[in-house]
């Protein structure tokens, strides 16, 4: 089956279609729903700040999202079956 980015479901709940078949209570990016490790990004440079304490499995920064400074990579969310997802 191909799904399309745009069509996973964003808004925090149980996705059983999701591609990813987390466990529950995983850290995931709330953008994209991948799974989030605790560990900075491998890929960071000085100049942006210090490095967040998270990152996707592959090393890049969590999806970025506005804040009120502007851009900043995504807090993950805890990933929760049937139920509300919730920051860590």
């Amino acid at each position: 089956m191909i799904v399309d980015i745009d069509e996973r479901p964003r808004d925090g709940f149980d996705c059983p279609d999701c591609l990813y078949g987390h466990e529950e209570g995983e850290l995931i990016c709330p953008e994209c729903h991948e799974s989030a490790h605790v560990r900075p990004p491998s890929a960071w440079v000085p100049a942006w700040g210090p490095p967040p304490p998270h990152s996707h499995r592959d090393g890049l920064p969590l999806c970025p999202v506005m804040t009120a400074t502007g851009y900043r990579p995504a807090d993950p969310i805890t990933y929760q079956r049937n139920d509300q997802q919730e920051t860590p």
